[in-house]
């Protein structure tokens, strides 16, 4: 018997879709279990599917993100016709590990499926290393790290690059550099292979520089900190397209005014 747990934004459009679809997939035989579920289903869109990430235990789940928001990256299902949406969870042979960034710092490790932050509101100067080898002495405002799901997301925001969903590679972004006579940082965006590691030490600043993972803040960090970044397979499969057609289709919805 398939054991699932639906997890869902608040909004009247995915209350409604939750209970039929509840009631559609216990008529089918499938039976909900918060505590051993294999299947979780998240309504909404991309804001839905990093937060239910972080609050619901995913390891060795098949997750599957329905799209009853906007914007739907990690959505391989649009339709809200049940019966297509049922088939296309049948049907699916489309299930990845999606890449995460695993991060350690000070003895502790996290896991983001978009985005990782160093960042403050002061100048903060922090040494960057590139597997091990010294990249630069960095100044500016902070750092942000994406994977390539991530790329459409905050990293586009700070002028970083868009990730195709079939290239193994994550991206790091200088935010706010500082470039004068006295210190120059090298500023561009970084496309680093997916087993390249990242690591951050030597920080130097007067106020409070923060960790945030996903949007969440973790902790601030001291002037003895060191984070280090590596890419690899999350613990979860979830049902994805990686066909470049429907994501440059995905690409052109979210971003382009079709009124142009």
């Amino acid at each position: 018997m398939n054991k699932y747990l639906i997890a869902t934004n608040k909004t009247k459009k995915s209350i409604d879709f939750c209970s039929k679809f509840r009631s559609f997939l216990n008529k089918k035989g499938w039976k909900e279990d918060a505590k051993n579920y294999s299947h979780l289903f998240i309504l909404g869109g991309d804001g839905a599917f990093v937060r239910n990430l972080q609050e619901y235990d995913t390891k060795n789940k098949k997750i599957y993100c329905i799209n009853t928001g906007s914007v739907g990256f990690y959505s391989n299902i649009d339709s809200l016709n049940i019966e297509t949406i049922f088939k296309q969870i049948i049907n699916c042979k489309n299930y990845i590990c999606p890449k995460v960034l695993e991060i350690k710092c000070d003895g502790q490790t996290y896991y983001s499926i978009n985005e990782c932050l160093i960042q403050s509101i002061n100048t903060i100067t922090l040494d960057i290393y590139i597997d091990r080898t010294h990249y630069e002495k960095y100044r500016g405002t902070g750092i942000l790290i994406a994977t390539r799901t991530g790329s459409t997301a905050q990293a586009k925001s700070n002028g970083g690059p868009i990730i195709f969903p079939n290239v193994d590679a994550y991206e790091m972004l200088e935010i706010a550099p500082t470039n004068h006579i006295k210190h120059q940082c090298i500023s561009s965006p970084v496309i680093l292979s997916g087993n390249t590691q990242l690591s951050f030490s030597n920080f130097i600043f007067n106020q409070r520089c923060d960790l945030i993972i996903d949007g969440i803040f973790i902790k601030s960090l001291s002037t003895n900190s060191n984070v280090s970044i590596k890419h690899i397979n999350a613990n979860f499969q979830f049902c994805f397209s990686e066909d470049i057609k429907k994501y440059i289709s995905k690409l052109q919805a979210t971003f382009i005014n079709k009124h142009d």
